[in-house]
C-alpha cells in the first residue's frame, strides 16, 4: 500500500512539474510575442507621418501673403489693375472658389479621414485623394484665389502662382520624400495617377480619365 501511495505521489509531482513546465514555456511565448508586438507598435508609431505634416509652413505664409496682397490692393499701394466689367463675374466665380476649397478641406477631413490613414499607416488613395494628393493644401490655395477674385485685381493672381510653386519645392522635398520611404511603389504609382495640387483628374494618352 505504501509504495502504491508512493507511486501515486510520485506520479503527482511528476505531472505538476509537466504542467508547471508547460505553463511556464506559453508564458515565455506569450511574453515574447507581446515584446515583438509592442516592438511593432512602436516601429509603426515611428514609421508614419506627422499628423500636420509640413501643413503650417505651407498653408500660413500663403493665406498671409493673400491677405497683405488684398490690403495693399484696397488702399491703392500696389499697382491697380481692376476691371469694372469683371467685377461682377468674378465675385461670383470667387463665392464659388471659396466654397469648393472649402468642400475640398472638408473631404479630406472629414469624408476620407485622412488623420485616420496616417496613424494606421495607409496610403490615401481614394474619395477626394482620387483627384489631388495634397487636397487640404490645394484647398487654402483656392480659398485664397476666391477672396483674389472678390477683390479684383489682376496684379493679385501672381500670389497663386508663387504659392503655388513654393508648394511644389517644398512638398517635393518633403512629404514626398517620406512619402517614397512608406510605400515605395505604391505611392510612386499613385502619384503618376493623381496631380499633386490641382485637383483635376488627369487625362492618359488615349484620352481616358486615370
Amino acid at each position: 500500500m505504501e509504495n502504491l501511495t508512493e507511486l501515486i505521489f510520485k506520479e503527482q509531482r511528476h505531472y505538476a512539474m509537466e504542467m508547471m513546465n508547460v505553463t511556464l514555456y506559453l508564458s515565455s511565448i506569450i511574453k515574447e510575442k507581446s515584446l515583438q508586438e509592442r516592438r511593432q507598435d512602436n516601429l509603426n508609431s515611428k514609421k508614419h507621418l506627422p499628423l500636420i505634416g509640413v501643413g503650417p509652413i505651407i498653408v500660413i505664409p500663403q493665406i498671409a501673403l493673400t491677405i497683405i496682397g488684398i490690403i495693399l490692393s484696397a488702399k491703392g499701394i500696389i499697382i491697380d489693375w481692376h476691371i469694372k466689367i469683371l467685377k461682377v463675374p468674378f465675385v461670383i466665380l470667387g463665392i464659388l472658389f471659396i466654397l469648393y476649397g472649402f468642400l475640398l478641406w472638408y473631404a479630406a477631413n472629414f469624408k476620407t479621414k485622412i488623420d485616420k490613414h496616417i496613424e494606421n499607416n495607409k496610403l490615401a488613395t481614394k474619395g477626394v485623394y482620387s483627384i489631388v494628393r495634397n487636397p487640404i493644401y490645394s484647398a487654402f490655395l483656392i480659398i485664397d484665389i476666391g477672396f483674389i477674385f472678390i477683390e479684383n485685381n489682376l496684379i493679385l493672381f501672381i500670389i497663386p502662382i508663387v504659392c503655388w510653386l513654393y508648394m511644389t519645392i517644398l512638398l517635393k522635398n518633403t512629404e514626398e520624400k517620406w512619402l517614397y520611404k512608406l510605400y515605395g511603389n505604391e505611392y510612386k504609382k499613385y502619384c503618376k495617377k493623381v496631380n499633386r495640387c490641382i485637383p483635376i483628374k488627369r487625362i492618359s494618352k488615349r484620352g481616358e480619365r486615370l
